[in-house]
């Protein structure tokens, strides 16, 4: 997986102070590891956005990644 490289002068300044805040906020928080489970339909994917906004974690939905994985035939 490569990166890419954005000239500053071409991302807009509203998205650069965005960043910038969610950062700063963040950084006050304490690292948090956390995994939901339960059966489908339990609302882990209702929640999963919520607490990653409000504890500043990221989110991944294995479910999600798996099922991309078998339909590229990665696995």
């Amino acid at each position: 997986m490569g990166s890419s490289a954005v000239a500053m002068e071409d991302v807009p300044s509203v998205d650069i102070m965005s960043e910038l805040l969610g950062r700063f906020k963040c950084s006050s928080k304490p690292d948090k590891h956390l995994i939901l489970i339960g059966p489908p339909g339990s609302g882990k994917g209702a929640q999963s956005p919520i607490i990653k906004e409000e504890y500043c974690l990221c989110h991944l939905a294995t479910g999600d990644m798996l099922r991309a994985a078998v339909a590229a035939k990665c696995l």
